[in-house]
């Protein structure tokens, strides 16, 4: 060994032979683990003190054949241990630039253990693995390799060991080796089977200003151990745990890329885990708590992150701790995900985050943008849906709310690209969901979506959706009379548009598109269903949600993209609808069956007031007096009359104008019922059903 050069660290070149290449051309990792060996003997309580604890590695290629293991074995067993390993700046995106590289040149373990460390530090490091899955697409990689479970591996590369995945950085992979006896088949790194012993679990460990690229983990925490597995043997003895928990893990200024899951949590006892400036980009899952290890991991709260290229942002199973999020800002990603729970409904808090996801218009759509099976808030942050280079339209936002879900100053929906629409749709328990001072894109003018809605005057409602029970209130002098609140008595929207195999008798489904079409002979569809409409169903769908295959929903269909009649001269006239954004659980899954009903879904809206008139020569149409602006109604929006003449579900066709613009007539979906009111017979227009409160001043 040439001597250590001066000060408190270990320089590696010290333990090579002198001139040792750090090129890339020759192993590294018998002299780094030399080192390592060397520091973790030496602690404060030798006699003299250890004198050392930082091992140096100076910019260059560190080729890999074997893992690099930070860890102390004391009698047959892990012992804390400690030690701070710095490059001299991370590689970052190319070798351009000036650092310290690792590349593993094996598929199959970790290039980084850190077992039973404490007080343990990794900075200003590359780790390079084997998985540089974004190649395979060359120049043509764009969100839509995304889709494809099968676009996140490279050749040769793997992803069959729950308990021993390909990572960058693994704390804490060995425990018990009983395991193994009780736990025939439990996966076990190869050729590491010696380091299988006792060990207690990891604490106040930093990896920091580190570049981790390709493998299928960039850092796994916690994918040891067993307790209730899946499948026991025959006799498997109840409640087991040979499991240990790593704990007080800070991942700070790292970006993760080219990896199937960026940050792996594997049980639920990792506590006060947390990311700051953190990059992700091209992965299924930027943090995953549910595919290694127990599957029961803690969510780590994020502190200002830039993910990009993710299918999914989360899929994560917070037990006994919630997680925060601040500053997380993603483009070109698929979902925000699956926010997971224990039995405690573990909160997720989302402030200031902007996601600017996307879509390819000739995929299905993916299941659902965010499912909150937990307790989740979202302040002022913004979720958006576009098509991946296209301008416009923008998708229909997803959500499954089975736990509480609240929107506080929000904004919902690609601004760019408003359309009479929804830009977003709440499936299961939609109670749950609150929302207040969130805007929501929507032609014509778009949405407050409020449980109170204030205004400055009740009269500036022109054309706006608004949520079941919700209060109206408006704040300045004088007030209307009677005066305000007023409170909307109508509910979310649901008009039975079909049956399969009833009405509409077909059903079809075009994976190859996206797409849904189902047909039907009963013409009266054609004035139910407008583009635009989203469409659900009753089809219970258990495999939906991504890690959570016995949650069950009821699925959605789509957003309609045109209703037209076909005049067949066999089958003489019948509807056909076509439908986009079809979810992709209702491809995987077989086709809905008989019985299963499809409903028209959306939000009622408060409309000006209108007076209209009717005309004998045409039972579809409604003449305005007094005329109205061009946006008091909108082609698509349901309406409803006073007296009932106008039939259910029924939605403007058409409007009429006079020169100016000013809306004159409006053109039924659907004729007034027969028989048709007098000619003149005046009728108020609305379509939410909005009351007001009657009250005393007792001051």
């Amino acid at each position: 060994m040439i001597p250590n050069l001066i000060g408190p660290w270990v320089d590696v070149r010290s333990f090579a032979p002198p001139n040792y290449p750090l090129d890339g051309t020759q192993p590294w990792d018998t002299y780094i683990q030399d080192a390592i060996d060397y520091l973790v003997h030496h602690v404060l309580a030798d006699v003299p003190p250890g004198s050392v604890g930082t091992l140096y590695l100076p910019p260059g290629k560190y080729p890999l054949q074997c893992p690099i293991r930070i860890r102390l074995i004391d009698n047959g067993a892990y012992q804390f241990c400690s030690v701070r390993i710095t490059g001299d700046a991370p590689s970052y995106g190319s070798e351009n630039f000036h650092g310290s590289a690792l590349i593993a040149e094996f598929y199959d373990r970790p290039a980084v253990i850190v077992q039973a460390g404490r007080a343990v530090w990794i900075e200003n490091l590359a780790i390079v693995g084997k998985n540089n899955w974004t190649a395979k697409f060359g120049a043509n990689y764009t969100p839509e390799a995304l889709y494809d479970d099968a676009s996140f591996l490279a050749d040769g590369v793997a992803d069959d060991r729950r308990f021993a995945p390909y990572a960058g950085i693994c704390i804490d992979p060995f425990c018990d080796p009983n395991v193994k006896k009780l736990y025939p088949n439990y996966e076990m790194y190869p050729c590491m089977e010696a380091e299988y012993l006792g060990s207690p679990g990891s604490s106040a460990i930093s990896i920091q200003r580190c570049y981790i690229t390709n493998f299928v983990v960039g850092i796994a925490i916690s994918p040891n151990g067993i307790f209730n597995p899946p499948n026991p043997p025959p006799n498997f003895p109840p409640n087991v745990e040979i499991t240990l928990n790593a704990e007080n893990i800070s991942i700070d200024d790292c970006f993760i890329g080219s990896t199937k899951s960026a940050i792996a949590v594997c049980q639920d006892q990792s506590r006060a885990l947390s990311c700051r400036n953190l990059g992700v980009h091209s992965a299924k899952y930027a943090i995953d708590c549910r595919h290694y290890g127990l599957g029961s991991g803690d969510c780590p709260s994020i502190f200002n992150a830039n993910i990009g290229w993710v299918k999914y942002l989360f899929n994560t199973y917070s037990f006994g701790s919630g997680a925060v999020f601040d500053g997380i800002y993603s483009e070109g990603s698929l979902s925000i995900g699956v926010l997971g729970g224990g039995g405690t409904y573990d909160g997720y808090v989302f402030n200031g985050c902007a996601f600017n996801l996307t879509y390819v218009g000739t995929r299905p759509s993916v299941g659902y943008h965010l499912a909150n099976l937990a307790r989740a808030t979202f302040n002022a942050c913004q979720i958006a849906l576009g098509e991946w280079n296209v301008a416009g339209p923008a998708g229909p936002l997803w959500i499954i709310g089975g736990g509480p879900l609240s929107f506080h100053d929000c904004l919902l929906g690609a601004v760019n690209f408003p359309d009479n629409s929804p830009a977003i749709w709440v499936m299961e328990a939609p109670q749950r969901t609150s929302f207040d001072n969130t805007g929501v894109v929507y032609a014509p003018l778009g949405a407050m979506f409020s449980r109170v809605l204030s205004l400055d005057y009740v009269g500036t409602l022109v054309n706006h959706a608004v949520l079941p029970g919700c209060y109206i209130h408006q704040i300045t002098d004088p007030m209307p009379d009677p005066p305000s609140p007023r409170w909307v008595a109508s509910g979310l929207r649901q008009i039975q548009v079909g049956e399969v195999l009833g009405k509409p008798a077909f059903l079809s489904l075009h994976p190859s598109t996206g797409t849904a079409t189902f047909t039907t002979k009963d013409l009266k569809t054609l004035g139910l269903i407008a583009p635009g409409d989203l469409i659900s169903m009753t089809q219970p769908y258990p495999g939906a949600i991504e890690g959570y295959p016995g949650t069950p929903i009821a699925g959605m269909l789509g957003k309609v993209q045109a209703v037209e009649q076909v005049d067949d001269q066999l089958l003489g006239p019948f509807i056909v609808v076509t439908v986009g954004h079809v979810p992709d659980y209702v491809f995987t899954n077989p086709a809905p069956g008989p019985g299963i009903k499809l409903y028209m879904v959306g939000y009622p809206k408060v409309h000006q007031p209108t007076a209209g008139t009717t005309t004998s020569s045409d039972p579809t149409k409604v003449l305005l007096s007094p005329s109205l602006g061009p946006n008091a109604w909108l082609v698509g929006d349901r309406i409803r009359d006073d007296k009932h003449y106008i039939p259910p579900g029924a939605f403007v066709a058409a409007v009429g104008t006079d020169p100016k613009g000013a809306l004159v007539s409006l053109t039924l979906s659907l004729p007034m019922d027969s028989p048709p009111p007098p000619d003149g017979t005046p009728l108020n227009l609305y379509d939410a059903d909005v009351r007001v409160f009657t009250s005393t001043q007792v001051y």
